[in-house]
């Protein structure tokens, strides 16, 4: 991980977030788990379509939660629905 995402950073970064009240979004394209302060964490990945949908068929997420401080952990296959704008 490079220096400046460091466990150091990203408990400064949860801070500053947490006191500000906003999300944070940390994306990392093929990156190794590394200890963070991150209050969860999700590894997602691209999944086919369904039969059925439009030519192309609506995008498809396999989202797996790996880390939640809070609760239980999850697998998600999510499907984005262009008509309502939402998954």
């Amino acid at each position: 991980m490079p220096k400046c995402l460091d466990l150091v950073a990203s408990r400064r970064l949860a801070f500053a977030a947490g006191e500000s009240g906003v999300t944070v979004l940390l994306l990392r394209e093929g990156a190794d788990a590394e200890p963070s302060a991150a209050l969860t964490r999700w590894q997602v990945k691209s999944a086919p379509s369904r039969e059925g949908d439009d030519d192309w068929g609506n995008p498809v997420f396999d989202a797996h939660l790996v880390r939640h401080r809070l609760g239980g952990l999850g697998h998600f296959l999510m499907q984005w629905n262009p008509e309502h704008a939402v998954f």
